[in-house]
């Protein structure tokens, strides 16, 4: 799969390619792995709580989302990119942990993603 095999994407690379494989669907062009990614894509897509899904939900992979509480920090100024101690000594992993609480959770091709819904 293309669209979701990164750290982070957006909601509209997910539903730019349900329509392609739905236009293809359509024209009995699909293979069967084509099948399974449509069917997978709909799922994960139903399973989003949000009704933001067209105007663009980021996700975050559970795997990524300690370096995206860091670039996160910074870009909202919690944190300056010079910052020495004490921010070098911060909990990254228990920011993140607290991070998620503003967040929901939903899993697709078996990996977790984060986003704000």
């Amino acid at each position: 799969m293309t669209s979701l095999d990164r750290d982070m994407f957006d909601s509209r690379d997910a539903e730019a390619r349900i329509v392609e494989l739905t236009a293809s669907k359509e024209d009995d062009e699909l293979a069967e792995w084509e099948e399974e990614e449509l069917m997978t894509l709909t799922e994960f897509k139903e399973n989003v709580d949000s009704e933001e899904w067209d105007d663009g939900i980021g996700f975050i992979a559970d795997s990524y989302f300690e370096q995206y509480a860091r670039e996160f920090a910074s870009d909202i100024g919690a944190i300056d990119d010079d910052a020495r101690w004490p921010a070098t000594y911060i909990d990254w992993e228990r920011a993140a942990d607290a991070l998620k609480d503003d967040y929901s959770s939903v899993e697709v091709y078996g990996t977790t993603y984060w986003y704000r819904g």
